[in-house]
């Protein structure tokens, strides 16, 4: 007997793991419902079409990602502590995604892979408000260093395109790169 009532949590977590453990080509609606255990129609409610249902995995994949927890600092710290913080979280959970969803992407229309790109652009943005906002919390900082056209938004933009980088390479340690930053925000 099929549920009635289903949440689009519910479904995405289940979206979700059908791609981990068998790849994006095995999602669609039709699979989706019958792995909740409800009526086609259910899914159609919360997803329209396969594409945004694969939008709400990778949407639901950079929500949890940063978007509750990007400015919440568990404890006060500097701002090269931070970066290497957001980039261990960033290596490790973009590793997972890629290796199950990113690589499979390619499936998708011109269309959808602009509106996949705005996705992402939306989550990066707040990524990079969230270096700002610590950059703002760090006193160690010398506030005299902030000037046009070294502004910490365009800092932030500059730590975000390096970090985004360092991750499509692969790299694994950011020691490096917080070593820089240490000698650029302090005397």
């Amino acid at each position: 007997m099929n549920k009635t009532v289903t949440s689009r949590a519910e479904l995405l977590a289940a979206a979700k793991h059908i791609v981990y453990q068998e790849g994006l080509d095995q999602l669609n609606i039709r699979r989706l419902a019958k792995e909740c255990g409800i009526a086609l129609g259910s899914v159609y409610n919360y997803f329209p079409s396969k594409s945004d249902l694969i939008f709400g995995v990778i949407e639901d994949f950079w929500t949890h990602m940063f978007h509750d927890d990007l400015y919440v600092m568990s404890q006060p710290m500097s701002f090269p502590e931070f970066f290497a913080e957001v980039y261990q979280k960033l290596s490790i959970s973009l590793n997972e995604f890629e290796a199950s969803l990113l690589k499979q992407l390619s499936l998708l229309s011109s269309a959808d892979k602009a509106k996949g790109r705005d996705i992402e652009g939306k989550y990066w943005q707040h990524m990079q408000e969230g270096f700002v906002h610590c950059l703002d919390q760090d006193d160690q900082i010398d506030a005299s260093i902030w000037h046009e056209p070294f502004t910490k938004e365009r800092f932030s933009q500059f730590v975000f395109i390096n970090m985004m980088t360092m991750l499509r390479s692969g790299i694994t340690d950011c020691s490096f790169f917080q070593e820089v930053l240490k000698r650029l925000l302090y005397k």
